[in-house]
Formats: C-alpha cells, sequence, structure tokens
C-alpha cells in the first residue's frame, strides 16, 4: 500500500530530490558544467627571452576551477584557482613552441575534467635590417660600409645574434659577424683595384640565435665604377736648361692617360716669359714640340 505521503509525491509532481542512505543522486535543477579560455598574442619581448600574454577563463555549473599551462617544452604546472579571471603571464619563453592553456574543475583539491582549453604559438621571428638600403656607387679606394641591426618582434636590439653574409664583391666569399649589446654589427672594407668594374650583390642573413626562429634575407647592391680618366704631361728635358742670347730651345711635351696611353689631340698651353706664350696640340703619337729662341742682350 502507498502511503499517504508518497501519494502526495506522485500527484503533485514535487520536486524533491532522491535521497538513499543520506546521498543526493540528483535533482531536477541541477546544470551541467561548462567553461571558456582565451589568450592574446605574445606581446613585449624583453631581452631575457621572456613576453607577456593576457589569459583570461570562465566556468559555470561548479565550485571550483583551476588553469593549467602544458608547454610543448617542459612541465606543465597549475598556474591559476578560480572559476573566472584574467592575469597576466610575463614568464612565457619566447621560444618557438606553443603553449596548451587548459581550465579544468577541482575535485577534493585535485585536478579533475577538463572544460576547456586554448593553444598559443609563440612567434619569435628575429627581425634583419641592413643600411645603407638604396644601391652603392663607389670608385677605386672608396670605404663600404654596411650597418646590420637584429631585432626581437617587439623592436628591441638582439645582442648576440649571428649573420651570414656573402659578399659577392669578394668573389662570393662567405663572412659571419655578431651583433653588440647594440644589437648591431659592421661590415665593409676598401674597395681596392684591379677590381673589374660592375654591379655585385651582397647577401645578409639569415640572422640566427638560439631559441628565436631565424630572420629572412637581404640583398644590396653595390656598384664599382670605372677609373675617372685621367691626363699626365711629360716635359723634356725636365732639368733647368743653360743657354746664351741667340740660343734655340726646345721642349717635348708628351700626354698620357691613367692606362699610359699615349693622346692625341690633347691641347698643352706654354707659358713663356722669355718671349711669349704659345699652345701646342700633340700629333698622333701624343707628342707635341716646343722651339724658341733666346733674345739677344737679354737675361733671364
Amino acid at each position: 500500500m502507498i502511503s499517504s505521503y508518497r501519494k502526495r509525491v506522485l500527484k503533485g509532481f514535487w520536486a524533491l530530490p532522491v535521497v538513499f542512505a543520506g546521498i543526493v543522486l540528483s535533482s531536477l535543477s541541477a546544470y551541467a558544467a561548462s567553461g571558456s579560455i582565451g589568450a592574446g598574442q605574445c606581446t613585449a619581448f624583453r631581452a631575457d627571452g621572456t613576453c607577456s600574454i593576457i589569459l583570461a577563463w570562465g566556468a559555470s555549473g561548479v565550485s571550483a576551477a583551476e588553469v593549467w599551462v602544458f608547454p610543448a617544452v617542459g612541465t606543465a604546472q597549475k598556474i591559476f584557482s578560480g572559476t573566472n579571471g584574467s592575469q597576466q603571464l610575463d614568464w612565457i619563453q619566447a621560444i618557438p613552441q606553443q603553449y596548451t592553456f587548459s581550465l579544468y574543475t577541482t575535485v577534493s583539491g585535485s585536478r579533475g575534467t577538463l572544460l576547456a582549453s586554448t593553444v598559443v604559438a609563440i612567434s619569435s621571428t628575429l627581425a634583419l635590417d641592413v643600411q645603407p638600403s638604396v644601391s652603392q656607387n663607389l670608385n677605386y679606394n672608396d670605404n663600404m660600409n654596411f650597418t646590420i641591426t637584429v631585432r626581437d618582434p617587439s623592436g628591441n636590439a638582439m645582442n648576440g645574434a649571428s649573420v651570414n653574409i656573402i659578399d659577392g664583391v669578394s668573389g662570393g666569399r662567405q663572412f659571419n659577424v655578431t651583433t653588440n649589446s647594440s644589437g648591431q654589427a659592421t661590415y665593409g672594407y676598401i674597395i681596392a683595384n684591379p677590381l673589374t668594374p660592375s654591379t655585385y650583390t651582397l647577401t645578409f642573413g639569415p640572422a640566427t640565435k638560439a631559441g628565436w626562429n631565424q630572420s629572412t634575407t637581404l640583398t644590396r647592391q653595390v656598384t664599382v665604377l670605372s677609373p675617372p680618366k685621367y691626363l699626365s704631361l711629360d716635359v723634356q728635358p725636365s732639368s733647368n736648361v743653360n743657354a746664351h742670347p741667340g740660343d734655340s730651345v726646345t721642349y717635348t711635351a708628351t700626354v698620357t692617360d691613367n692606362n699610359n696611353n699615349r693622346i692625341a689631340n690633347a691641347t698643352v698651353p706654354v707659358y713663356n716669359p722669355v718671349t711669349s706664350n704659345a699652345s701646342l696640340t700633340t700629333n698622333s703619337n701624343g707628342t707635341a714640340s716646343y722651339t724658341f729662341t733666346i733674345p739677344v742682350s737679354t737675361h733671364y
């Protein structure tokens, strides 16, 4: 026989929990546990290789929750407790890896059921800059100089970065420079003869450092100009000439270029305080003669 109390429960559909031995098994008003977690991108890179991210999470239907981080390299650890929150993390190592942040329920002080997770991929590519960025036009004996700068994604100077250089001016030889505490290094030398006049390409990079993604490569061009042409004048005899009034004096002028080629049709002005000035033109052999007579009864 069903008691009158039991009849009232069936007839009224009362929302009472079912209890056996003092343990609540279910309730018509129970909620399912759920949660969410999110993280921003890694920002504010520092010289020690760390960066900052903002982590936010929230859980419902639970009385306690906790946040764990699982790095691709390293040991998992619990970093926060609480059903919701927003925190800035400043210890994230800016090495090429992923971090998985997971929100769990907390059961009897231990990690329980996974509610949500998110993955943050650290972007830690080095940035390379080489100045001047425009092509250089250089003559023999000019200085070729480049300033190389390496920075992290936030623009901080990167000390100890290695930069490879392929030097087309020197025939494709490879060199390597290392940045200083200002993130810089220099490369250059004097353009020497005999170097064939032409346009040469130098390739810089990638910049590398342990724990960082390497930079892209950059190219710079250097044009070595043809030597400027210049003329040389030789006059013989080159020593003093002793002559008497009435004597004839002859000089031979020879004009050559910087490659020692004799130059025809070159004009050679002559300043002569004894008689008068003159102008000479070299022949096909690059020479011209000048003759004058010492005036009588004149001393110079």
